[in-house]
């Protein structure tokens, strides 16, 4: 027998590879897309209260149908570089290795999914986040190879810390309020009609 025979993959492997490497080129496309989408999303998440303390702070008011100043949007997409050239090598690791084992067939229809998700639920004016949804999307390519190429345990520990989050930033928010609040009575009306 042929030494090499073991190690040669088969005409049906090849085939697979090879059209697995097509989904290289499209997930350039829907990270594209993802990325637009996030910003539609998580950016205007994190800008929307700062834009409403600068606008507060020019205008001595607040009109619901202000605009966020450009330079507010800008100041969102470098947070949100900066965060995922610090510390979002831990998020992408869980995301992208801690749910399941990702193939770039995969990882472009969970891509593909997360973006329109995330885009309708913007023009539904829904406030999503983009991380929640991405993860949702790749458990659900997960499951459509099985349950069992599902890691639950790491499903398990992301659902824990969404729980944990909500109210232990509601308590952060409220003891950063309380506190400020007693050093400082604001005289400026919230919102105007």
């Amino acid at each position: 027998p042929d030494a090499d025979a073991g190690t040669a993959p088969s005409a049906g492997a090849a085939e697979l590879e090879a059209s697995e490497a097509e989904f290289v080129r499209l997930m350039v496309v829907t990270s594209c897309v993802l990325s637009f989408s996030h910003g539609s999303q998580d950016v205007s998440n994190a800008a929307a209260p700062y834009a409403a303390v600068v606008a507060v702070a020019a205008q001595q008011q607040l009109n619901a149908a202000s605009a966020a100043p450009t330079w507010v949007l800008a100041a969102g997409g470098v947070g949100i570089v900066v965060g995922l050239a610090t510390y979002g090598y831990k998020v992408m690791a869980t995301v992208g290795t801690g749910i399941t084992k990702l193939t770039f067939s995969k990882g472009f229809a969970a891509q593909l999914a997360t973006a329109l998700t995330a885009l309708t639920a913007t023009l539904l004016g829904l406030t999503v986040s983009t991380t929640h949804v991405m993860i949702g999307a790749i458990a659900g390519v997960a499951l459509a190879d099985g349950p069992d190429k599902l890691n639950t345990g790491m499903l398990k520990k992301i659902a824990a810390s969404w729980i944990i989050t909500l109210p232990a930033s509601a308590g952060l928010a409220a003891l950063a309020y309380g506190a400020l609040s007693l050093a400082h009575t604001p005289s400026v009306p919230v919102l105007a009609a």
